[in-house]
């Protein structure tokens, strides 16, 4: 008989999420937008939908949140895409995408959303 167990080891992927104080959010991520698991994402108020951050654009929205759904990638580029964000949590600072530790702008836009991305040497268990 064989073996059915499946190994993940290594590959399993590492959660951003080190604490949730209230549950993860579905958005719409706004068609034309491709993004990584931990993107950080700014709120777009004239369509209600989510773009990702870019922290180069000069006096550019700040993030709102980060990605955290299932899948690794998320391609919008052909349409509009329903996707899971966190709300107040602390963050493994590791794992984002989008957001170094010296963004202070953009962490502390992400502070007022109950959001703490933390880049100390706290690991996720």
């Amino acid at each position: 008989m064989k073996n059915r167990v499946k190994f993940y080891g290594e590959d399993k992927k590492k959660d951003i999420v080190l604490n949730e104080f209230f549950p993860r959010k579905t958005v719409t991520l706004a068609q034309g937008e491709v993004i990584k698991y931990g993107q950080a994402l700014v709120y777009d108020a004239t369509t209600g939908k989510y773009k990702k951050y870019d922290s180069s654009t000069p006096g550019g929205k700040l993030p709102k949140t980060f990605y955290v759904g299932a899948d690794e990638d998320v391609d919008a580029s052909t349409e509009d895409v329903k996707i899971q964000v966190v709300r107040a949590s602390d963050i493994d600072g590791k794992l984002v995408v989008g957001v170094a530790d010296t963004d202070y702008a953009a962490l502390d836009n992400l502070d007022k959303y109950g959001i703490n991305v933390r880049f100390d040497n706290i690991e996720a268990k």
